[in-house]
Order: structure tokens, then sequence, then C-alpha cells
């Protein structure tokens, strides 16, 4: 089986990323999705997240039984905090060794994938899947400014030719403060969880 594994905050989970998670398996990227919150993500140590029984419950309501998404709290439940990406996938790739397991990030992640922890093991020993955001459109060349040419070329041909959902946790959560109509990017149960746990107060 060919696996995406989907990591972030997901604070919220919205449409952008079902959207994206369906289009991987409809396009025949992949056969299942695993979502892998994290508990305590390195790059924002700093910033104020909801907690994680919050998003792993919205994640639920969000993917909505589909049989085709999985969620995993391996992050939280077995690895030491920070959540690692390279930790991550050591421990899937042994939890899961028939499969074939590719990591699934934004271009925007991509930029400076260069400054993350380990990030040459990263890119040397694991599949991945690189999907666009905000229309960004991220050349060869541009790589070979932080990669040797081979991890250049895996990274490159990792870039998966998908349409770009224009949509942010870090806005919505803006939106909602402001009372602002969230129905057409959040599905409505977890509006409702949001509404009930008075998240992003």
């Amino acid at each position: 089986m060919r696996i995406a594994v989907f990591g972030g905050t997901f604070d919220p989970p919205h449409q952008g990323h079902i959207t994206l998670a369906k289009m991987v398996v409809e396009g025949y990227h992949a056969d299942k999705v695993f979502f892998v919150p994290a508990p305590n993500p390195p790059h924002k140590l700093h910033k104020k997240i909801s907690d994680f029984t919050h998003r792993y419950k919205m994640l639920e309501l969000a993917l909505n039984g589909a049989d085709y998404f999985e969620i995993s709290d391996i992050e939280q439940r077995r690895l030491p905090e920070p959540s690692f990406t390279v930790k991550t996938m050591r421990e899937l790739t042994k939890a899961y060794p028939d499969d074939e397991l590719f990591w699934l990030i934004g271009s925007d992640s991509l930029k400076n994938l260069h400054t993350w922890y380990k990030s040459h093991e990263l890119v040397q020993n694991y599949n991945l899947m690189i999907y666009p955001r905000n229309g960004d459109d991220i050349s060869f060349d541009e790589l070979t400014e932080f990669w040797d040419q081979a991890d250049s070329r895996k990274l490159y041909e990792s870039i998966l030719k998908l349409p770009f959902f224009d949509a942010a946790s870090t806005d919505i959560r803006s939106a909602i403060r402001s009372g602002e109509d969230i129905s057409h990017l959040v599905s409505p149960e977890v509006i409702n969880y949001i509404t009930g746990n008075n998240l992003y107060d």
C-alpha cells in the first residue's frame, strides 16, 4: 500500500486539508493518507496552539470516517517532543515495513526545508510528495542553492501537479475571532466543535 503521511498542527483542520488529501488518493498518488497531528511542532514552540486532544477530535470530525483516511497519534503517543518529522518517518517505517510511505508537504515548507532537523536524512532516506501552496512555483535551480544535484532532483521530481487550495488555519482562526463566516472553509461538525469548546476566542 502507498501511504501519504500528512503532518501538521491542524488547528483547525479545514477543507484545504481534506481536498488535498482526496486529490492525492483520487489521483492515484497514494492509497491512503495518514493525518499526523503534531503535539508540539518545533517551528511553533513559542506560539499558542490548541490542546492536542481538541485538534485530534476536530480531525476525526473533519475526516468523517472515510476509509482512505486515518489519524495517527504517533507523535503524541510514542515520540519525545518536539515533533521532528524525521523521527516520525523513522517510527512509521518500522511500524509499516510492508508499505511504501511518502511524506506529504507543501511547497511553502520546501522553501525552508534545508533548515529542518536532519533535513538531509529526511530527503535521502524517505519518499516525498510535495503539493503546491499559494501558487508557489519552485524551480530546480532554486533547490540547488541549498541541496546537491541528487537531492535537488529528487525534490523537484516529487512535486505533484495539483491545484492549490488557498486556505490557512491562521486565517481561519482570525476569521473566527472576527465573527466572519467560515462555513465554506470548515465542515459544520468542526464549526460546532469549535463553538462548543470556545476555541479561538
